[in-house]
């Protein structure tokens, strides 16, 4: 439950005073977020109710996987395991844990071992609307960004931390009360931007 006093517990950054009462009264009221938007926009962020996290962008339109690199670039800069082709313990630990030889060591690397590595550890942290989100937000001057590690009062908590899919980056709202701070905030700094809650609106 959202109160003024919890409320106040965290009133800083994003918050200002004289529209305290408005956003709360209509949340108390309506069991929903005012939110703002300016008329003209050119952007929608979107807040996924399941993960209380701002997502910018659309899944469907991910950029395709870049093709896969060679086996030598694969296993040394993105797996981290040296090659010494002139070293037989080297060839051969290669061999055991990749089934690579060194005649092809210069051709792309199975696309599937790629696809799983890149998804994991770098393009689910790049490439996916809660990353473009945080990316977006993490720019900007929105003020004081963490308000609460036991996550009361009202704000935002950015997160850059590990994840089912390796390194992921996300932007979470505290209380439903943030979203209209922050897009009240977005309005001030002029950024042509609205938050939405539901997928209709898309």
């Amino acid at each position: 439950m959202i109160t003024r006093r919890s409320f106040l517990s965290g009133a800083t950054g994003l918050l200002t005073y004289s529209l305290l009462d408005k956003y709360l009264n209509y949340f108390e009221n309506y069991g929903e977020a005012l939110i703002e938007y300016p008329k003209d926009y050119e952007n929608t962020l979107y807040l996924n109710p399941d993960s209380n996290c701002l997502e910018l962008g659309d899944f469907e339109n991910i950029v395709d996987y870049p093709d896969p690199p060679k086996w030598a670039d694969w296993i040394e800069n993105y797996i981290g395991d040296d090659i010494d082709i002139n070293c037989p313990e080297s060839v051969e630990y290669i061999f055991q844990n990749y089934g690579v030889y060194p005649k092809d060591y210069q051709k792309p690397c199975n696309e599937d071992n790629w696809r799983e590595h890149y998804a994991e550890d770098y393009y689910f942290r790049d490439n996916t609307p809660p990353c473009f989100a945080y990316d977006y937000l993490n720019n900007l001057n929105l003020g004081a960004k963490i308000i609460s590690a036991e996550r009361t009062g009202h704000g935002l908590i950015f997160n850059d931390s590990a994840g089912i899919w390796g390194d992921v980056k996300t932007v979470e709202t505290i209380s439903p009360v943030s979203i209209s701070l922050l897009q009240k905030k977005l309005v001030e700094l002029g950024e042509p931007t609205r938050i939405v809650t539901d997928y209709s609106d898309l």
